[in-house]
């Protein structure tokens, strides 16, 4: 007879980032476009219940320059540099479904909308200054799953901007998948 043993299940983190990219959002780019656009809300509701504002969201589109890029641009709560390691550099955090049960206006509850951006981009950036905060941070994502945080002097008000970078490997990609239907 054996000895029962309780072991742990090993996972490989490579493998599941690039399954929850790929398979959970597909390579539609409008399911990242709509994810972006759905944090941008959360943080307008989150701001709403602190400062009386005009929600602002501005979407631009470069896909024909050498610097390829697609920007979202809210003025909502925005991050500090802890609201960034805990929303965007961990995926799939019970604390944002916790935030969306105690908040039924807000869209996003599982922290995995942010990983869709590496579906289309190499690289993603989120400049953000929070709410009643002067400094504002600059997070920086590569496709390899690596991060960065710094300091970041070019935003002066609260709010979040997210650029992501696209490679030229995804041309036809993002030209197919966001032209008008």
């Amino acid at each position: 007879m054996t000895d029962l043993q309780k072991s742990r299940l090993t996972i490989h983190e490579e493998n599941v980032l690039e399954l929850l990219k790929t398979k959970l959002y597909s390579t539609d780019p409008k399911l990242t476009i709509r994810e972006l656009l759905q944090n941008s809300h959360d943080a307008i509701v989150e701001v709403e219940h602190l400062a009386r504002i005009r929600p602002v969201i501005d979407v631009s589109l470069d896909i024909h320059s050498m610097d390829r890029s697609i920007s979202v641009s809210d003025n909502g709560i925005g991050m500090n540099e802890e609201d960034l390691r805990r929303r965007l550099a961990v995926v799939a955090d019970g604390d944002k479904l916790k935030r969306a049960q105690e908040n039924s206006a807000l869209i996003g509850q599982f922290g995995i909308g942010f990983l869709s951006t590496l579906i289309i981009a190499d690289r993603v950036e989120v400049v953000t200054q929070k709410h009643g905060d002067s400094q504002a941070w600059l997070f920086t994502l590569e496709q390899s799953g690596h991060y960065m945080i710094e300091p970041n002097t070019d935003r002066t008000a609260h709010g979040t901007t997210v650029t992501l970078h696209v490679g030229s490997n995804r041309d036809r990609e993002l030209s197919s998948g966001l032209s008008m239907r």
